[in-house]
């Protein structure tokens, strides 16, 4: 879902323009660049921006293109980390794959971007709301989620106290929306993001496999 950059911007400046109007044009290109240009990265940085750079809120939109970039570097140094992000996808990296490209099926640049955006925005959440989007990651990525099999993965006592999380994530665009008020929906990639960082928990605690929990 790459847009071409005019899109990109024009999509990034729907998104926030209430709050953050992002009039300086070398901003608004280098943050839809950072976000690959796609449109569910875009989507998400729209979100951060309007939630976090609003007046008296701390954050500049300056600061919010850092934070992605360095998340983006930071990846791209740990190979062994971003081998096992594109194996979650189902891809792999560009240099496994010099003697011919095989389309859909190579990391590379847009993938580094997306996954930057949507770890950035995960971090950004509280622990209780990090606790309750991992474990999204029980699932398989292709289903809709009903609230009553979230509230047992989540442990909650009460069907509101997982409404609340869930409503709340959708409000970040972790979640795409939610249905009939209690079938959750969750973009594929987002959902690849929260397994990788479920395996990053394991992988950093020496156990092995899948699995819920606050990534480190």
């Amino acid at each position: 879902s790459e847009l071409s950059l005019e899109s990109a911007v024009k999509l990034l400046r729907k998104q926030c323009a209430a709050v953050v109007p992002l009039a300086e044009t070398g901003l608004a290109n280098d943050l839809a660049e950072a976000c690959g240009r796609h449109v569910l990265a875009l989507t998400i940085v729209g979100t951060r921006l309007r939630l976090e750079c609003a007046e008296g809120a701390g954050l500049t939109p300056r600061e919010v293109l850092e934070n992605i970039q360095q998340n983006k570097a930071a990846l791209a140094k740990d190979k062994k980390e971003y081998v096992e992000y594109l194996r979650v996808l189902g891809r792999r990296p560009g240099w496994e794959n010099a003697n011919g490209r095989a389309e859909g099926q190579e990391g590379g640049e847009g993938d580094l971007s997306v996954h930057a955006c949507l770890v950035t925005s995960f971090r950004c959440l509280s622990p209780a709301l990090q606790e309750a989007a991992l474990k999204i990651a029980v699932f398989p990525a292709d289903k809709i989620l009903p609230m009553g099999a979230l509230q047992r993965a989540c442990g909650h006592d009460r069907p509101g106290q997982t409404k609340q999380a869930f409503v709340d994530l959708q409000k970040r665009s972790i979640v795409s929306r939610i249905e009939k008020g209690h079938l959750v929906r969750v973009h594929g990639l987002m959902h690849s993001v929260l397994t990788w960082l479920c395996n990053q928990k394991k992988r950093r605690s020496g156990t092995a496999g899948g699995g819920a929990g606050e990534p480190h």
